[in-house]
């Protein structure tokens, strides 16, 4: 919203106001899942279930786990927490985040490539390669 409104406001050619739309999207889903890597200890720890549980629990052979997270939600969310430490899940997580930044640098396209430009793309190089 926060992209897409300043084109608006500054009356922006819909071409920009649509780019930078799918720009703030993109940027927000990248910062969302690399938050949610940064944060998995604390999220589950409190019982929010943020993508790389989901992954976890999305695989097959972890689907036993739902029922123990019925049965004993505090045993279940330490052994998710355990499982998601060991596994490839944060890296997978990663990789869908470099996706929506690259996704987010290339809505740019149609902007002129100055130093605001520049600017919007360091932003998202930065957010997507942030580590904990």
């Amino acid at each position: 919203m926060a992209t897409e409104s300043g084109a608006v406001l500054s009356r922006a050619p819909n071409k920009i106001v649509k780019s930078l739309k799918e720009y703030g999207y993109n940027l927000g889903m990248a910062f969302q899942i690399v938050d949610d890597i940064h944060d998995v200890t604390s999220d589950l720890s409190r019982g929010i279930v943020t993508l790389p549980a989901i992954l976890l629990l999305e695989s097959p052979e972890n689907h036993w786990i739902e029922e123990l997270l019925r049965q004993n939600r505090e045993e279940g969310l330490r052994l998710v927490t355990d499982m998601v430490h060991e596994s490839s899940v944060l890296e997978e997580c990663s990789q869908i985040a470099e996706v929506f930044g690259q996704q987010a640098c290339s809505a740019l396209d149609p902007l002129p490539h100055n130093t605001a430009y520049e600017s919007l793309v360091n932003l998202t190089q930065y957010l997507t390669e942030r580590k904990a």
